[in-house]
């Protein structure tokens, strides 16, 4: 079955059997339903061929894991070991025919979107830190892509993870100097399978996986943090702690751990020193712990080669220093091993202050000679004491101790001897021979030793899970017998007990005499449920009885009757029980519900007027509203309630506006007069008997005053607004009333406007209009009169006085010589004969012609002939 929708219009798109290599006829259906008879149906296909260019996905499965650095990509695929300082790669596949079966990994705990899986292994012959990310076809990009799971091989061809499979989390995320982001591991030895995955199932892109094998530097006594120290001064060096194991170098093969502990659940960090200086030194080790870890130890071993060295100083308290004297460059080099837990992170930083040895006579110890030496502590578990063999040390090195007591003997590096209890303090001559098997030098010690038999008993008991509530203390007690002994709580407190509050890891070292005892508490504080129904239940009718315990804080609940919720309805007489638990812990309780005879129940309405008070039944006094049970017993020890419904009656409260002329009073509904502006209250009884509130807004009007302004003509009169005739200049006071009825103030101010008379004198040029001001055009000169309208509209009579003035003519004659020119009057410049009028204006405005006749006289040439004989001449101008 396909799609199915409801559309007058649909388009279908699916991918056919891309992942089959073989090809076979098959059929499909297209069936359409239609609610209407006679409607045209049309289905067009298209198909288009898809190439697929890998048919099933070469790695989908861990049984197909292709080999990271093989260079293959088809089986069978050799074992390639993966070296530290190298990048490696797998072979490219794509997810689009992938899938993700369950036999192949039976944790299902994939993201919840995945749709296919790509599987791929590699394998490591010595610890390291591997980056792993992601490459994309056709670029150079890599990321981690967060979809990938790396997992350790326990048994080969196994792939579930509660037998044949170990998952690794990865510990670092970031650029490592790759250039990309990537997920670090830290792997040891062994064969590993990376599985990666996807939540695109359509993707078509190809992907390989890219790893960056490191070293692990400090992992080992071969491949230490190392420097070189060229003289005075203080130099330090940090090195990381991350990834580190408990090999099987000298120092660390769980044989020769000296005073550390491990090697189980521990890692070692290896750091070396050399001196190279001229002087003759001491050298002060110092050490800071920068890492994650706690409980860090460290020992310092003298030498230049991890086979052949000698065990210097050991100290379980890291932040202390060691401090070697009379050192020179061929006695200078120094290992140092640091022990934190299995897991830590961080780095240990340690610094070395070379300064000058001032003892003339010191002798420089040679690591190369073999020299027998040992200290011992008690073993303060097994009253055994352990000796820890300072010896030069080595892969070349062997030992005979005699621990002069009945003839025991060991050739162990660091042994435990168990002496016989005889009680008090005991001594034993202990003799340490080493021998040096290549060249058969021996050095030998004897040292006589001292030791008692006292030691704690710290006993905080077993991990165990309390009932208790989140505050709670649960005090925990390594008290011992004998008061010298002193204690060490994991939060630095000294008491002999201690209050644990809340889930947590706890433990206590407690010291007496030369031994220190540690002993460790896992708690679990689980909270204790808290259930309470309350007391029993007597009940008159039947009625339905609620019973919770939502506020237990219990994870889970039983009930008497075998539900489970938080609540229960009870509607019969019943012993209920319930019962709350948080895993461990368990809070019960019971109820007792009894049915005895009924009692009576009666109803009384009544009201009360506002601020009067109301008595019930048993005596109280009420004034609100409100319904008011009383109950009583009847005779047979059953409730008899009455149930009074008491109303407060709410005084009535209504408002009337009201508007008067100033000067006018009125009456309130009380009685009184009120004459202002103003809001009254006035309380009178309503029919109900309860007080009436009438609130009376009166609003006093004031006479209305106004300022009229107007003009007449001279001889002309208006009428004001009260009758009266006004023809002169002034201001007139009327008073009238309004359409409120009250008095109402007209003040006109009237203005007589005056005529005017004008006489106008004017002059016009002969030929020239002139128009009187009504408009008209003057036919000639003389008086004329106009009667116009002033601004006011009073009569404004003007009175014309016109002339009219002549045109000048004038004759001018004038002469100039051939090639002059002449300016006629009007600006003009001429230069022939002729007559020229030119027309100007005269003062009055009006035209004045001037005529001028211009006369040009002929130039006159004359010959003179002049001899000149030998003397100047000058020729007339």
């Amino acid at each position: 079955m396909g799609w199915c929708a409801l559309s007058t219009e649909l388009s279908y798109a699916f991918l056919d059997d891309a992942c089959s290599a073989a090809s076979s006829q098959r059929r499909f259906y297209v069936e359409v339903h239609g609610y209407q008879p006679n409607v045209m149906v049309e289905v067009r296909v298209r198909w288009t061929p898809y190439v697929n260019s890998t048919g099933a996905a070469l790695y989908d499965h861990f049984a197909e894991a292709n080999t990271i650095g093989s260079g293959l990509t088809t089986g069978p695929y050799p074992v390639v070991p993966l070296t530290p300082g190298n990048a490696y790669t797998g072979g490219w596949d794509n997810f689009f025919c992938a899938t993700t079966a369950t036999t192949d990994w039976d944790n299902g705990a994939l993201p919840w979107c995945t749709q296919a899986t790509l599987w791929y292994t590699f394998t490591l012959t010595q610890g390291a830190r591997v980056f792993a990310g992601w490459q994309v076809e056709d670029s150079t990009y890599i990321d981690a892509y967060g979809n990938s799971m790396m997992f350790q091989e326990l048994v080969p061809g196994d792939s579930s993870t509660t037998s044949g499979m170990l998952q690794h989390t990865y510990s670092e995320y970031g650029d490592v100097g790759t250039g990309f982001n990537t997920y670090g591991y830290c792997l040891e030895p062994g064969t590993y399978h990376f599985m990666m995955n996807t939540c695109n199932g359509d993707d078509t892109l190809f992907y390989r996986p890219y790893l960056w094998v490191f070293d692990n530097p400090g992992d080992h006594c071969a491949n230490p943090h190392s420097m070189t120290v060229p003289g005075l001064g203080t130099y330090s060096l940090s090195g990381s702690v991350n990834c580190h194991t408990i090999g099987d170098d000298y120092g660390e093969d769980g044989s020769d751990m000296g005073c550390l502990p491990g090697p189980a659940g521990w890692q070692s960090t290896w750091f070396f020193f050399e001196y190279t200086g001229t002087d003759t030194v001491d050298v002060t080790f110092s050490y800071n712990n920068l890492s994650t870890a706690w409980g860090v130890g460290r020992r310092v071993f003298y030498g230049d080669d991890c086979t052949l060295f000698t065990a210097g100083e050991c100290n379980t308290n890291f932040i202390s220093q060691d401090v070697i004297s009379c050192v020179d460059a061929a006695s200078g080099s120094f290992f140092v091993q640091v022990l934190t837990p299995d897991g830590s992170t961080g780095n240990v930083e340690i610094t070395l202050d070379i300064a000058p040895n001032t003892n003339p006579d010191c002798i420089v110890f040679d690591p190369n000679t073999v020299v027998a030496g040992f200290t011992y502590v008690k073993d303060c578990l097994s009253d055994s004491v352990i000796f820890i063999n300072t010896s030069t040390s080595g892969t070349a090195i062997t030992f005979d101790w005699d621990f002069g007591y009945g003839g025991l003997t060991s050739t162990d590096i660091d042994p435990h001897v168990l002496y016989p209890v005889l009680g008090g303090t005991q001594t034993y001559d202990v003799t340490l021979l080493a021998t040096h098997t290549g060249n058969g030098q021996t050095s030998t010690i004897t040292q006589t030793i001292t030791f008692d038999f006292i030691r704690p008993v710290v006993e905080l008991g077993a991990d165990t899970t309390i009932c208790a509530s989140g505050t709670d203390p649960w005090v925990l007690d390594a008290t011992q017998t004998d008061p010298a002994a002193t204690y060490l709580w994991q939060d630095g407190s000294s008491g002999p007990t201690f209050d644990a509050i809340g889930t947590g890891q706890f433990f206590v070292e407690v010291t007496l005499g030369s031994c220190t005892v540690r002993d460790t508490i896992d708690l679990v504080i689980e909270p204790q449920p808290v259930v309470d129904l309350g007391l029993d239940i007597t009940y008159c009718t039947a009625t339905q009885h609620y019973l919770e315990v939502w506020n237990s804080g219990a994870a889970s609940i039983l009930w008497s009757d075998g539900s489970t919720g938080y609540d229960l309805y009870v509607d019969a007489p019943d012993t209920v029980w319930v019962q709350a638990s948080n895993g461990q812990c368990v809070a019960s309780d019971t109820i007792v519900i009894n049915l005895v005879i009924s009692g009576v129940s009666v109803v009384v309405d009544t009201a009360i007027c506002n601020g009067f008070s109301y008595t019930l039944p048993d005596g109280n006094v009420v004034s609100a509203d409100g319904s008011y049970p009383v109950t009583f017993l009847t005779v047979a020890g059953c409730d008899s309630t009455i149930t009074t419904n008491l109303t407060v009656l709410a005084p009535l409260a209504s408002v009337v506006d009201t508007t008067v002329c100033s000067g006018v009073c009125i009456d309130l509904p009380d009685g009184i007069s009120a004459c202002v502006d103003g809001s009254y209250i006035s309380t009178i009884q309503n029919t109900a008997g309860c007080d009436s509130t009438v609130t009376t807004n009166l609003t006093v009007l004031a006479p209305l005053a106004s300022v009229v302004d107007t003009t007449v003509c001279s001889g002309e009169c208006i009428d004001l607004p009260d009758g009266v005739s006004a023809c002169m200049d002034g201001s007139y006071t009327s008073t009238i009333q309004n359409a409120a009825g009250c008095d109402s103030t007209i003040t006109t101010n009237l203005t007589v406007s005056p005529s005017i008379d004008t006489l106008v004198f004017a002059e016009i040029c002969t030929g020239a209009i002139y128009f009187l001001p009504d408009g008209s055009p003057a036919p000639g000169p003389g008086l004329y009169t106009d009667t116009l309208t002033t601004a006011a509209g009073c009569d404004s009579i003007v009175t014309t006085d016109l002339s009219v003035v002549a045109v000048i003519n004038a004759s001018v004659n004038a002469t100039i010589c051939s090639g002059q020119s002449y300016t006629l009057p009007g600006g003009g410049v001429v230069s022939l004969d002729g007559i020229y009028s030119d027309t100007l204006t005269s003062v009055n405005g009006c035209d004045s012609v001037i005529t001028t006749t211009l006369t040009v006289n002929a130039a006159i040439d004359t010959l003179v002939v002049v001899r000149v004989l030998h003397r100047r001449f000058v020729l007339p101008a």
